[in-house]
């Protein structure tokens, strides 16, 4: 079922035709690849983590479903703003009452934002941000222009797809530098989510994005610790977070002294 929330689109398990019309999605997922790896998240066990639900924003065309299933994810909510990857997102998605997406992109506060095209990468490096560092670290992929794209606070896009923050136990926010400002919008799911993955950098791809000790510093004041650290030679990656909680004090004393994992 489409339905229209506000100015955006929640698709409840149907495909959304007219949502692609751009762009005719045929089948692109892949279903053998993944950006996260099942080693890394299956540590998440180690800490009590269960697999109620998933919270994917920055879903481009649902990659990662192929791991979320292996892990036992049934639940999740799929949330990509722009709209030829959404329209494949939902055609690569199965039709099911426990699989639902939004069409909006995520921020602190509702409104509309201007999303900033590098051509190359199929959607995959375009960000609410402007790009910096990011055209050194990666010259073939360019500047393409601007389109507009509507923009919600996360808690208010978990209530519209008709789920409550309970639902879900696993956050993943990959939005190409503006992590902070979803997490900024997201006070609620903070409050109960298990654990996260946050996509984090070291240096400023995107011009004014958050950098690692910030993203940290708005988990920790949410009651999450980082566990484990995965950097690329791009300078950026993927951070998990549990509650602290979950930790013991052998493991926090080692996390304070060592640092997390990686890989």
């Amino acid at each position: 079922m489409l339905r229209i929330v506000g100015s955006f689109i929640i698709s409840e398990g149907l495909t959304v035709a007219d949502a692609a019309a751009r762009e005719s999605p045929g089948k692109h997922l892949l279903p053998s690849i993944t950006t996260m790896g099942l080693p890394f998240l299956s540590r998440l066990r180690k800490y009590g983590v269960g697999t109620s639900g998933v919270i994917h924003v920055g879903a481009h065309s649902g990659q990662e479903y192929p791991s979320y299933q292996r892990l036992g994810f049934e639940r999740q909510l799929w949330i990509e703003p722009q709209p030829n990857l959404y329209g494949r997102l939902v055609e690569n998605l199965p039709k099911s009452s426990m699989i639902r997406t939004a069409n909006v992109a995520c921020g602190e506060r509702a409104g509309e934002a201007v999303m900033n095209v590098l051509e190359n990468n199929d959607g995959a490096s375009n960000s609410l941000l402007k790009p910096k560092l990011h055209l050194e670290e990666y010259p073939k992929i360019t500047p393409g222009g601007t389109f507009t794209v509507p923009v919600a606070r996360l808690d208010d896009v978990i209530a519209s797809a008709g789920f409550t923050p309970t639902d879900f136990s696993f956050l993943v926010v990959d939005v190409q530098g503006y992590e902070l400002h979803v997490l900024r919008g997201a006070t609620e799911i903070l409050k109960t989510i298990r654990a996260a993955m946050v996509e984090v950098y070291l240096h400023e791809l995107y011009a004014g994005c958050a950098l690692l000790p910030d993203v940290d510093a708005h988990m920790e004041a949410a009651g999450m610790i980082r566990i484990g650290l995965r950097i690329g030679e791009h300078h950026y990656g993927d951070a998990l977070y549990v509650r602290r909680e979950s930790t013991s004090v052998i493991q926090r004393l080692r996390l304070r002294f060592v640092g997390p994992l990686h890989r």
